[in-house]
C-alpha cells in the first residue's frame, strides 16, 4: 500500500475513531483499543474489496472504496457529498424513477431489512451498466448509517441476454422444442420402459407428422431387436426377432450414429434385401437413431416416411435429442428398478428385507380381522462358522438357509425375511391360536437342524426362535419385532430352541429404564473431565489422492460401572424416548468443538454426524440448530448430517421438509447405509442431498462377488449423474481400495483405512501417513 493510500486510511480511521470516542467518553481505555482496532480491520476489508462500497448518511454518500472509483470512472470528491440519484438513469429497467425507487429501498434499509436487488447505475461519463446491490445499516459515530456494496453484472446479464436472444430464435426454428421438452419432463421419473418408449413416440410422430415411428429394444444376446411399441398398433406384434445384420438398425448400432436413408429404392448403404422388406411395407425414407448411454446400447428411434422425404438438419438434431433422452430414461429406468428390488430385499439371500416386513406388516394390519404370528430365529454358533470355517462359507449357508425356507413355505401365505446377519423372520397369517404357530415353529427347526452341504463340508445346525402373536404381544411391527426378540433371547438363554413371548418374563424393561436415566445424567453433565459421553473418529479418505478429506464422528459412553459402550448398546434405548434429541444435540456440539481445534490447528477436516429417525420426526433439532448457527461461528458446509435410507422412509414428506431446513443453513446431507433400505428413488430427487454412503454389506464381498461390484458400479453412476458424492463403507482391504477407485468411488473409510477412535490416537495415526 502506497504511503498516500496509508495516509488516507489512517485519517479517515481518525475521523471513525474520534466520533465513537465521542459517542462513548465514558467507556474504557480498553474498549476504545478494542474500537480502534475494529475500525481499522474494517477500513483494510473496505479499501481492498473488489466491488464498490458506499457509505450513505441522509441519503448522501460520505465514503466510498478504491474500486468505486474505477467503476464510476471518477475521482472521490465527484462521489462524497452527492445523492444516489446522480449514478443512476433516471428511470429503472421497471418503468419506476430510480430516485423514487432508491428512496424505497433506502427506507427499508434505515429500518433494518437489508435489501439486495439488481439496480441499473449510471458512471460519470455516461456509460449504464447493470449491478447487484445490497444495502444493510450500521452505527456509526452513534448514527444510522447505510453500508451499499455494489457488484457489476454486466457481463453476467450480457450474457443472459445473449442466451435467452439464442433460445428465442431456437424456439421460433422449431416450435417442437416445447414438445422435446415436455417429453422429457414426463419420463424423467417413469420407471416403465415401454411408457417411456411410448412417449417417445408419441412426441417424435407429433413433432415429425412422419407415416410411422418406432422404438426397437435390442435383445441380450445384442444380436436381434424387437418392436417394443410404434404408433401403428398393427405392427406391435408382428415385428419379433429381427437380425442386426445388414439393416439399418444394425448399421446405426455399430456406428453409433444416426442413419438417414431418404430414398430407399436407390440407397446404397442398406442391404438389398433389406431394402425390398422395407419398399414392400410401403417405405420410402428413413432415419434411425441409436439409443446410447454412457456405453450401453437399447436399441434404435425410428422415424419412416411412405413418400421420399427430405430431412433437414433440424429434424434430424429433434430425432437425435429424443432418442439421447430415451436412451438415458432407459438407463435410469434400469437402475430406478435394481435399486427398487435391493431397496426391499437382501442382497445375498435374495429374501425380503427388514423394510419390507414394515411395510408388509403395515399393510395387513389395515385389515381389522388380521391376526398373525411371528417367528424370528437366528443360528446358534453361527459366529464360530464364520470364524472357522470363513465368511465364505457363513454366506453359502445363509443363502442355502433362505432357500430352504422358501421351499417348506412355496404353498403357503408365509413371508419369509432376512433381517441381517443370521437373523431370519416367518411372518404367517390367519394365526387363530398359539398351538398353531408353535407346531410351525417344530416344523422349522427340524428342517434346519437337517444338515446343509457347503463345499464338500457337511454343516449341522440348530437355531433359537421366539414367537410373538399379533395384537397380543405388539401394536405394530416395531413392538412385534421387539417382542419376538425377547423370547428368541429367552430361548438361546435357557437352550429351549423354542419360546413365547411372555410379558411378565421380559426383564429388560427394568435395565432398559436404569439405563436410559443414567444416560440421561450422562448427558446433562457438562463439567471438565467427568464428561461420559466421548467421540471416536474415523477418517474419510479421498480415493484418487489419498487425503483425508474429512472424519466421521462416532459417539461412545465411558460408563462408571460397564465400561466402555458402543451405540448398539444405547442408542437405540434412547430412541425410544425423547432423551435422543438432548443426545443428537451434545454429540453435535461435541463435534463443533473437536472441529474447532482442528481449525486452530491449521487443518479444514470435516465432521460427520448422525443423524437418529427420531430426530426427522420432529423439528426440535433443526430449531436447535438454528439458534446454535445464530449464536455461534461455525462453518457449516465442513459439517455433514448423515441419516440411513430407512430413516427417511419413516415419513418421507416430514423427512424431506427438515433436511431442506437443514440444508438452507448451510449443512451437507449424506445418506448412509445406502442400497439397503430406499424404497422409492423418486424422493432422491427432491431431497437435498449431497453425498451416499455405500452400505459395507456390498463392499465386504466386492472382490469375490461379480453382482455386488455390479451394483456398487450403479450406484455410483446414478450418484454422479445427481451429482453426489460417492463414499465406500467397509473397506477393509487394499483390494477393496483398488476396486473402488476402478469403479470410480470418490472417498472411502473402513477398518482397512483407520479403525475409529479418540482423536490422540487418530492423531498419531494422521502423523504416520504424513511421514510416510
Amino acid at each position: 500500500m502506497s504511503s498516500s493510500k496509508n495516509d488516507k486510511i489512517d485519517k479517515r480511521s481518525l475521523e471513525y475513531s474520534t466520533n465513537r470516542t465521542i459517542s462513548t467518553k465514558f467507556s474504557k481505555q480498553s474498549n476504545i483499543k478494542r474500537t480502534l482496532v475494529e475500525e481499522m480491520r474494517y477500513r483494510i476489508l473496505f479499501e481492498s474489496s473488489c466491488d464498490a462500497i458506499f457509505v450513505m448518511f441522509e441519503n448522501r454518500f460520505v465514503d466510498c472504496n478504491p474500486a468505486t472509483l474505477k467503476m464510476f470512472n471518477c475521482e472521490r470528491e465527484q462521489i462524497v457529498g452527492e445523492t444516489p440519484a446522480k449514478f443512476s438513469p433516471k428511470f429503472q429497467l421497471d418503468g419506476r424513477e430510480s430516485s423514487e425507487k432508491a428512496e424505497e429501498k433506502m427506507s427499508e434499509a434505515i429500518l433494518g431489512k437489508s435489501q439486495t436487488f439488481e439496480w441499473q447505475h449510471q458512471s460519470l461519463d455516461g456509460l449504464v451498466f447493470d449491478a447487484e446491490v445490497r444495502l444493510n445499516s450500521m452505527i456509526i459515530g452513534g448514527k444510522v448509517h447505510l453500508l451499499a456494496t455494489v457488484r457489476d453484472i454486466s457481463k453476467r446479464k450480457h450474457a443472459e441476454k445473449t442466451m435467452e436472444v439464442y433460445r428465442k430464435q431456437t424456439v421460433l426454428q422449431n416450435s417442437s422444442l416445447k414438445l422435446v421438452n415436455q417429453f422429457a419432463s414426463n419420463i424423467k421419473s417413469e420407471q416403465k420402459p415401454e411408457i417411456i418408449a411410448e412417449n417417445s413416440v408419441e412426441i417424435l410422430a407429433s413433432i415429425t407428422k412422419s407415416d410411422l415411428v418406432s422404438v426397437y429394444f435390442l435383445d441380450e444376446e445384442e444380436q436381434s431387436i424387437d418392436l417394443i411399441v410404434s404408433n401403428n398398433p398393427q405392427r406391435n406384434k408382428i415385428y419379433k426377432n429381427i437380425p442386426l445384420a445388414g439393416s439399418t438398425s444394425g448399421i446405426a448400432i455399430r456406428k453409433n450414429k444416426i442413419q438417414i436413408c431418404e430414398d430407399i429404392a436407390k440407397s446404397k448403404k442398406l442391404n438389398a434385401g433389406v431394402a425390398k422388406i422395407l419398399l414392400d411395407i410401403g417405405i420410402c425414407s428413413l432415419a434411425v437413431a441409436p439409443l446410447y448411454y454412457q456405453d450401453k446400447i437399447y436399441g434404435t428411434l425410428n422415424v419412416s416416411y411412405k413418400h421420399h422425404h427430405s430431412f433437414s438438419e433440424m429434424e434430424k438434431e429433434t430425432i437425435i435429442v429424443v432418442a439421447n433422452t430415451l436412451a438415458q430414461a432407459l438407463s435410469n429406468s434400469k437402475k430406478i428398478q435394481e435399486f427398487e428390488y435391493l431397496a426391499h430385499h437382501d442382497s445375498l439371500t435374495k429374501l425380503p428385507n427388514r423394510l419390507s416386513y414394515h411395510r408388509e406388516f403395515l399393510k395387513k394390519t389395515k385389515s381389522k380381522k388380521f391376526c398373525g404370528g411371528l417367528l424370528l430365529f437366528d443360528l446358534n454358533g453361527f459366529k464360530e462358522v464364520n470364524d472357522t470355517l470363513g465368511h465364505h462359507v457363513g454366506d453359502v449357508l445363509l443363502k442355502q438357509i433362505g432357500s430352504r425356507l422358501s421351499c417348506l413355505y412355496s404353498e403357503q401365505s408365509v413371508m419369509i425375511c432376512r433381517l441381517g446377519g443370521d437373523e431370519f423372520i416367518l411372518l404367517f397369517d390367519h394365526v387363530v391360536n398359539l398351538n398353531k404357530i408353535t407346531s410351525e415353529a417344530e416344523i422349522l427347526l427340524s428342517r434346519l437342524k437337517e444338515p446343509f452341504e457347503v463345499d464338500s463340508i457337511k454343516l449341522e445346525i440348530d437355531a433359537s426362535i421366539g414367537i410373538a402373536l399379533y395384537p397380543k404381544d405388539g401394536k405394530d411391527s416395531h413392538e412385534m419385532l421387539r417382542s419376538a426378540d425377547v423370547a428368541m433371547y429367552e430361548a438361546k438363554v435357557n437352550r429351549k430352541g423354542i419360546a413365547i413371548y411372555d410379558v411378565n418374563k421380559d426383564q429388560n424393561s427394568i435395565a432398559r429404564l436404569s439405563l436410559m436415566t443414567e444416560l440421561s445424567n450422562a448427558i446433562d453433565c457438562n463439567a471438565p473431565g467427568f464428561d461420559e459421553l466421548v467421540l471416536h473418529f474415523q477418517p474419510k479418505i479421498i480415493v484418487k489422492s489419498n487425503v483425508v478429506s474429512g472424519f466421521e464422528s462416532l459417539v461412545r459412553w465411558q460408563h462408571p460401572r460397564h465400561g466402555l459402550l458402543y451405540p448398539d448398546a444405547f442408542i437405540p434405548l434412547a430412541e425410544m424416548s425423547e432423551v435422543i434429541h438432548p443426545l443428537t444435540e451434545k454429540i453435535f456440539i461435541l463435534a463443533i468443538e473437536q472441529q474447532k481445534i482442528w481449525f486452530d490447528l491449521g487443518e479444514s477436516y470435516s465432521i460427520a454426524i448422525n443423524l437418529s429417525a427420531r430426530n426427522l420426526s420432529t423439528d426440535r433439532f433443526v430449531k436447535f440448530l438454528q439458534r446454535y448457527v445464530q449464536d455461534n461461528k461455525i462453518e457449516t458446509t465442513l459439517v455433514e448430517f448423515e441419516v440411513t435410507e430407512t430413516a427417511i422412509m419413516q415419513d418421507v414428506e416430514m423427512a424431506t421438509k427438515l433436511l431442506q431446513n437443514i440444508s438452507e443453513l448451510g449443512f451437507k446431507i449424506s445418506i448412509d447405509d445406502f442400497g439397503t433400505g430406499y424404497s422409492s428413488l423418486s424422493h432422491l430427487r427432491r431431497m437435498p442431498i449431497n453425498s451416499l454412503k455405500i452400505d459395507r454389506e456390498f463392499v465386504n464381498e466386492l472382490h469375490q462377488n461379480e453382482q455386488d461390484s455390479i451394483i456398487i458400479s450403479s450406484i455410483i453412476g446414478l450418484a454422479h449423474n445427481l451429482k453426489l458424492t460417492v463414499i465406500a463403507e467397509g473397506v477393509e482391504s487394499e483390494l477393496h481400495r483398488e476396486l473402488l477407485k476402478k469403479l470410480g468411488c470418490d472417498q472411502i473409510q473402513g477398518y482397512g483405512v483407520c479403525r475409529p477412535n479418540v482423536w490422540s490416537e487418530i492423531q498419531a495415526w494422521l502423523n504416520v501417513q504424513n511421514s510416510s
